[in-house]
């Protein structure tokens, strides 16, 4: 978001500071930065507003922020395995952190190791 300087230029807004509890993972991790955060109870209106963040974030590292997540539908889980599935194949980053409600939702789906990169060569 930017506000317009009375020049006609624009200034970007600076991002609020964060407290290390903002962050999932290092400064350092790419994907991490800036994740998308999953809806709480994500239904096919957050499905559709994941599956869109995730189009406009191809060709670059993406991170996935599901640690309040405490359902997970079909629909979700099959976004989030074509994104697994098209960023790996792509060569970019893809970090999922996942509630323990999510991991189980995955698990019982049988996805769990694709999509949180379980048995894949580090």
């Amino acid at each position: 978001m930017a506000a317009t300087k009375p020049d006609g230029g624009i200034t970007p807004i600076p991002r609020p500071a964060r407290s290390a509890t903002d962050v999932p993972r290092s400064e350092g991790n790419t994907a991490m930065r800036d994740p998308i955060v999953l809806a709480e109870k994500p239904g096919s209106a957050a499905a559709n507003a994941l599956a869109a963040a995730l189009r406009a974030r191809l060709g670059q590292p993406v991170g996935l922020d599901g640690r309040h997540v405490r359902g997970l539908g079909g629909r979700c889980a099959q976004i989030l395995l074509a994104a697994v599935r098209r960023w790996r194949a792509d060569g970019q980053e893809i970090d999922i952190l996942a509630s323990e409600q999510m991991r189980g939702d995955l698990m019982r789906m049988g996805l769990a190791d694709e999509i949180l990169g379980r048995g894949r060569d580090a």
